[in-house]
């Protein structure tokens, strides 16, 4: 993972994720939209710390704090467990 991010916005929103959730932990838009952000800044954001491998995307509005590791076998069983947090945030199931 690069963990080097410049000073500034994204930097500040990294800082206030990393104090608000754990790693592979849902983090939902909405949720982030309430930081007094607008939405197009921390769609941004969110975009740029994605590009430097400290947030991962999981879905159109969900992005998660990526565990290291390196056993890919967890990813198959890691996908369902998050397919159903999403579904369950959703009102799907």
């Amino acid at each position: 993972f690069k963990q080097n991010i410049a000073k500034g916005e994204s930097a500040m929103l990294y800082n206030y994720i990393k104090t608000h959730y754990k790693q592979a932990e849902p983090i939902f838009l909405s949720d982030l939209l309430r930081t007094n952000i607008t939405e197009p800044d921390l769609n941004q954001q969110l975009k740029e710390l994605c590009e430097k491998g400290l947030l991962q995307q999981y879905d159109e509005e969900v992005y998660f704090i990526p565990k290291k590791t390196t056993l890919i076998l967890l990813l198959v069983p890691m996908q369902i467990w998050w397919q159903d947090i999403v579904s369950f945030q959703k009102g799907i199931m």
